[in-house]
């Protein structure tokens, strides 16, 4: 068995991505220092994409599909991830994660 976290994983390894949005499986962007990046080739075929779906659902005791098109799931990492499926998603399972930043900032870095 694959893993089904395989096409996202150097897009995770990367400390300069904060977000990673998904327009089904053909239209991945990134949110790179503040600009958006078009990522071409990150998933093979819908599939991947679904397995990816299944697999992040399924650890939070969740699952997406068209009785539960919406769902919002918080990884252990405290990353977000929100899924759209079909019928609300027209053009395929939608997905946004919003990574969890893993430095250390102290109040003047926000200010």
């Amino acid at each position: 068995m694959t893993d089904p976290y395989a096409p996202i994983n150097p897009l995770l390894d990367d400390p300069d991505i904060m977000e990673i949005m998904i327009d089904g499986w053909q239209h991945v962007y990134v949110d790179k220092h503040g600009q958006f990046v078009d990522m071409p080739g990150v998933f093979a075929n819908e599939d991947e994409l679904l397995a990816l779906i299944r697999a992040v659902t399924e650890a939070a005791g969740q699952h997406a599909d068209e009785s539960h098109p919406l769902v919002d799931v918080r990884l252990a990492d405290g990353s977000r991830m929100n899924i759209a499926m079909p019928p609300i998603a027209l053009n395929g399972p939608i997905v946004t994660l919003r990574k969890f930043l893993k430095r250390d900032f102290s109040v003047e870095d926000f200010v």
